[in-house]
């Protein structure tokens, strides 16, 4: 697992950026939604394939990963 440094995350992991996360770390929110939100737009987009449905579902996603990231407990079903 990456260590934080600096405050910058670029190379942590997705469950450090979770737990900064839980913290209301919006810079962490940011690495991940940089990290993450061309897969998902790509998912969405081949499931909806409208350009503006997609991009509106991808902001109500991480919407909606911001307002319960308190809920993430650090276990990864599976």
């Amino acid at each position: 697992m990456s260590t934080v440094g600096n405050g910058q995350y670029t190379d942590c992991s997705y469950e450090v950026l979770l737990q900064a996360m839980v913290q209301k770390d919006v810079r962490a929110f940011g690495v991940l939604y940089d990290r993450y939100a061309p897969v998902v737009y790509n998912l969405l987009f081949h499931i909806v394939r409208n350009e503006s449905l997609a991009e509106e579902l991808l902001q109500d996603t991480f919407w909606q990963v911001w307002q319960k990231i308190d809920q993430y407990s650090g276990l990864v079903p599976g």
